[in-house]
């Protein structure tokens, strides 16, 4: 928006530098394994926590973890191989794998017989609401 606002009083005639801040994450406090732990308990709702323990365990990023299907976790190497987003190529544009943690890839298999995904799909899929 502060963008627009400079371009739009530029183009009037009055040229002005827009000073601003970018803000620091909200995420800062989480340091260590109990930081970790104590963020993971706080999450109430079963896929957004397996959503961030494949943020957190895995490093991935939001759009892998929105667009991992289960044909990309490769439970007997131990591997997650990401080469898509959800809506497109991965942010470096090449597939590239992530190490399966044995306590992820177990809790990953935990989280496919509860979510009824036995089969293909997406990994983290939302109950519907009634």
């Amino acid at each position: 928006m502060l963008i627009t606002l400079r371009k739009m009083l530029t183009d009037l005639g009055y040229p002005i530098r827009v000073r601003y801040t970018v803000p620091t994450s909200d995420y800062g406090w989480i340091k260590s394994a109990p930081d970790v732990a104590r963020f993971l308990d706080a999450v109430r709702s079963s896929w957004f926590r397996v959503a961030c323990e494949l943020a957190v365990y895995a490093g991935l990023r939001h759009g892998e973890v929105a667009g991992l299907r289960w044909s990309a976790v490769d439970f007997d190497r131990g591997l997650i191989v990401l080469d898509r987003s959800y809506d497109g190529p991965t942010k470096s544009k090449h597939a590239r794998t992530v190490p399966l943690a044995p306590e992820l890839a177990a809790r990953l298999r935990r989280w496919r017989l509860e979510s009824g995904a036995a089969g293909g799909g997406f990994v983290i899929t939302v109950p519907d609401k009634e």
